[in-house]
């Protein structure tokens, strides 16, 4: 097979997506551009010619986050409204996410109540710009706990299939995308009532 060469673009996206992720794991402040440049195997010089300094590198990462929230919504948006189109955006966001596990743990993070990432705003944006792509109710509390608990079903999934762990949890991918997404459009719409407040 040949050999086939990254482009600069290529590089670049690497590069964002597991700097994504570690923003996404320790934060702004916990995140340096030497920690970013030993997971990436490249120089910090590298790194700074490339993005000029951490915060180059950080718009990077929103400017792509946007990127993939207009991609996501522009898919959904070819669905009509209900099951149909819930499904194949959350399979879209999980097949996306196996690809881009860094953007789209710092998009999924987005509402992470002790985050210091700077320009959180505009990944909540982002966030809140699929969520009314897809209709989904919000008027009661419980509406909103089953929200945030399959927005993190997804991102604890998408993290143990696609990052290092002591032990194998990954399954085939063809059998991955629907088992999760499943999961999470059940506890998305699951009947439970919240108990009565006494």
């Amino acid at each position: 097979m040949p050999n086939v060469r990254q482009t600069s673009e290529d590089i670049d996206r690497a590069i964002i997506d597991i700097a994504a992720g570690l923003f996404a794991r320790h934060g702004y402040a916990g995140t340096s551009l030497a920690h970013i440049a030993s997971e990436v195997g490249y120089s910090k010089a590298g790194l700074i010619h490339r993005f000029g300094n951490k915060e180059g590198l950080y718009r990077a990462i929103l400017d792509a986050a946007t990127t993939t929230g207009d991609e996501l919504i522009a898919y959904a948006e070819r669905f009509p409204f209900g099951p149909e189109r819930e499904r194949a955006a959350a399979e879209q966001a999980v097949e996306h996410a196996l690809d881009h596990v860094g953007v789209m743990l710092m998009i999924m993070n987005a509402f992470q109540p002790d985050s210091d990432l700077p320009n959180i705003e505009e990944m909540q944006v982002q966030c809140l710009r699929i969520l009314a792509t897809l209709d989904v109710a919000l008027e009661t509390p419980a509406d909103a706990i089953r929200l945030v608990l399959s927005m993190q079903l997804l991102v604890n999934a998408i993290t143990v299939q696609t990052l290092k762990a002591p032990f194998d949890l990954t399954m085939p991918r063809e059998q991955f995308v629907p088992y999760v997404v499943d999961l999470a459009l059940h506890t998305l719409h699951a009947p439970v009532a919240p108990p009565a407040l006494s």
